[in-house]
């Protein structure tokens, strides 16, 4: 009989003193956990603080850089702010993020296409064949006197100088071309760097780097 009531009490203190430890063990993992979330908040919050302190020693294209970082940084911030209401309501957060960035990336879009306007207008053999109908021909027996002159044209214009404009208008597009290829590589870029810092990650080599991106931008298949 006391064996049993001994064992009884063993058992119960046992029991306490298990769920005790399973408490403090849980409580303390859930601290941890909180401790490393604010911890790695704290290194893309420190980072962002010292902004002033970092620009003021830049020069240059440093300079530049650490300024659209703030800028994209700050974007980021304020659609992470809008994603968490997504939630709630998603055609709240549609409206909000067209009627901010909509108009920006439409013009963006249509840029590209202001460059093809030019050769649309000017492209022909002939001036019948051109929408702006222009005439560059000098040789004999050409009237220029009545328009349309002998050859269809309604404007006449030294051909050298439509040529010249058809090259700069090359040069336009590849340099249109280049800074939209830099901007989505420098946006990526600033993306990873803000999830990279925001999740408190150290220096990576280039497959961490590689698999920490495809996490982020969801590409891994």
């Amino acid at each position: 009989m006391q064996r049993r009531l001994y064992h009884d009490r063993t058992k119960k203190h046992f029991t306490y003193d298990v769920d005790n430890k399973r408490s403090k063990n849980n409580t303390y993992t859930q601290s941890t956990y909180a401790h490393i979330k604010k911890r790695d908040f704290d290194v893309l919050d420190t980072y962002k603080k010292n902004y002033k302190s970092r620009y003021s020693k830049k020069k240059g294209l440093t300079k530049l850089d650490c300024y659209l970082e703030k800028k994209l940084f700050h974007q980021i911030d304020y659609i992470n702010g809008v994603a968490e209401k997504w939630r709630k309501d998603k055609n709240s957060f549609k409206k909000k993020i067209l009627k901010k960035y909509g108009i920006y990336f439409l013009l963006f879009a249509l840029v590209p296409i202001l460059v093809f306007i030019y050769p649309l207008l000017l492209w022909g053999d002939t001036a019948n064949d051109r929408i702006f109908k222009w005439c560059g021909w000098s040789g004999t027996g050409h009237n220029t006197t009545n328009l349309p002159c002998s050859k269809g044209g309604l404007y006449h214009y030294n051909p050298d100088i439509i040529h010249g404009f058809y090259c700069l208008n090359a040069v336009l597009l590849l340099l249109l071309i280049t800074i939209y290829f830099s901007f989505y590589i420098y946006t990526f870029l600033k993306v990873a760097k803000y999830e990279k810092m925001k999740e408190g990650k150290e220096k990576m080599n280039k497959k961490e780097y590689i698999d920490f991106c495809k996490d982020v931008f969801n590409m891994k298949k």
